[in-house]
């Protein structure tokens, strides 16, 4: 799914996988269309010359069947998020980077691909794999 997200929201999502290291790990793949993946990469920022792939678990409902597994805890199984940042291939540090140019903060929106977001239908561009029966599309 290609959406904004902001810094913290990107911060949390990671926090989630990073904080619940405890957590099962079913997650073999993760896939994106190369339409849907085209289409995230016509919409990079100017000055954008990486991609940083962050490790996430989203929030997830036990109300609520899902597409993606729920792990524990009220967490989705490990998918992706991509995040276009200005990086240094030598030490790989980087900044987030979006359309406008400006300064980025907690709450600036970053345009990112979202693999398998539960309650967004991203009209199956998106798939995380668990087992060769199996392949929860989102």
């Amino acid at each position: 799914m290609l959406k904004p997200t902001t810094v913290a929201e990107i911060d949390r999502l990671s926090g989630n996988h990073k904080n619940n290291m405890n957590l099962p790990i079913e997650t073999n793949a993760a896939f994106i269309t190369r339409k849907h993946f085209e289409e995230f990469i016509n919409e990079l920022p100017a000055d954008c010359d990486a991609l940083k792939i962050c490790f996430v678990r989203f929030e997830s409902d036990p109300k609520e069947p899902g597409k993606i597994l729920d792990a524990g805890n009220n967490l989705t199984q490990v998918s992706l998020i991509f995040v276009p940042v200005k990086a240094d291939p030598v030490t790989w540090n980087s900044v987030e980077v979006s359309d406008n140019n400006s300064d980025i903060d907690n709450n600036s929106d970053i345009k990112t691909l979202c693999v398998c977001e539960p309650g967004v239908d991203d009209q199956n561009s998106t798939g995380l794999y668990w087992n060769k029966n199996q392949r929860y599309l989102c």
